[in-house]
């Protein structure tokens, strides 16, 4: 099935530019193909992210975004921790 997500970064931070936005899109590209989820087209765009997924029946939604968005979360943090004051 083909699946059309949105969704935003924590604090809606414009944490999505530059090195960061590469760093993002790297890493989506590499845990999709880790967990076998069809990424067709993905774009981060300053505070949010679009993705068309295609997931395998056996697949759901759920643990495709779950795997996309919490491992890309943990690598993300560790190559760029980013977090400003006053948001701990």
């Amino acid at each position: 099935m083909y699946f059309h997500v949105w969704f935003s970064v924590k604090y809606r931070l414009d944490a999505l530019q530059g090195e960061n936005r590469d760093v993002v899109l790297a890493t989506f590209a590499n845990v999709a193909r880790a967990a076998a989820i069809n990424l067709m087209e993905v774009e981060a765009i300053h505070d949010h992210v679009h993705m068309l997924l295609n997931v395998k029946d056996e697949q759901t939604l759920s643990t495709a975004m779950k795997r996309l968005k919490g491992a890309s979360a943990r690598e993300i943090f560790e190559q760029v921790p980013f977090l400003p004051s006053g948001y701990a």
